[in-house]
């Protein structure tokens, strides 16, 4: 995304408000720029990251904190059962202290003719219909990656925290390639179930953004990290297999629903640890080449 070229805008209320960390106040700034094109900001976390220079857990982190001071509004637009993107609003009536009624959120993006005029957007309620199509996606989407993750304890945070993370810009893919990394990080280095983290504090603590060590060689067995009441052999053996049972049978569904989670390159490793798939994923892109046929 390129650097806006507009004017930025800091209020009277986020300047002051000495709740706000000083590179939130230059965020707020830097949103109210990137909304003169369009009247709202649809950056990623990521982006935000980059720009400077932070990590994208902070980045989201400080989106959500602008959030819940009330001066940005954020909804995500949906492209079937995938987000399509995040817009951010700039809030003309932030949230005040001591406030003991709830505020009418009223968006006030830059009209993009630069004349200094700002326009009220105002929010139209979802439906209760949209809500609950949004709401099954979600668990849908959740299912999946917990169908995924190692160790399945905490369901009911992990799933908190996922919406969270979702609602804060966080994609299903980062997620997802961050659980992928993760259980190979485990198979490399041969982590014992008990020290694998709970799901709940996996999602949490939004691991999906850890650095993992994914490197191919095999490092030797700890015999600290397996009880002493099992042979080493048969315990890492049993996880071993566990795994990769759980991304072998996971696989195939994920690439049915999810074809963009995957490059030509990951499709290669997948099948090259398990060719007994290549059929399978043979006859996936044949139906899909199928159906794209049929629609052209």
């Amino acid at each position: 995304m390129e650097q806006p070229s507009y004017y930025s805008t800091l209020t009277a209320d986020v300047r002051y408000d000495k709740r706000l960390k000083p590179n939130e106040k230059l965020l707020f700034s830097e949103i109210t720029a990137l909304s003169n094109k369009r009247g709202y900001c649809n950056a990623s976390n990521n982006y935000f990251a980059q720009l400077y220079d932070v990590t994208t857990a902070t980045a989201s982190n400080w989106v959500n904190h602008l959030k819940d001071r009330g001066y940005i509004d954020v909804e995500m637009i949906y492209d079937g059962k995938q987000i399509k993107e995040r817009r951010i609003f700039v809030n003309s009536n932030p949230i005040k202290e001591n406030l003991n009624t709830p505020k009418e959120k009223v968006g006030y993006p830059i009209k993009e003719n630069l004349k200094g005029g700002i326009k009220k957007k105002f929010k139209e309620n979802n439906t209760s219909k949209n809500n609950t199509s949004k709401n099954k996606q979600l668990e849908e989407d959740f299912e999946k990656l917990w169908k995924l993750y190692p160790r399945k304890e905490g369901k009911k945070k992990a799933f908190e925290a996922y919406k969270r993370a979702i609602k804060n810009g966080t994609t299903n893919k980062e997620i997802q390639t961050g659980i992928v990394n993760y259980l190979t990080q485990i198979r490399v280095q041969r982590t014992n179930k008990q020290y694998i983290k709970q799901g709940s504090t996996w999602f949490t603590g939004e691991c999906w953004n850890d650095e993992y060590n994914v490197a191919q060689e095999r490092s030797p067995v700890n015999p600290k990290t397996v009880p002493s009441s099992a042979p080493a052999e048969r315990t890492v053996a049993d996880l071993e297999r566990e795994q990769r049972e759980s991304r072998r049978d996971a696989f195939p569904m994920q690439y049915k629903n999810h074809p963009e989670w995957f490059n030509e390159e990951t499709i290669k490793n997948i099948l090259e640890e398990f060719p007994e798939l290549r059929e399978k994923v043979a006859e996936i892109d044949r139906a899909r080449a199928t159906s794209d046929s049929n629609t052209a």
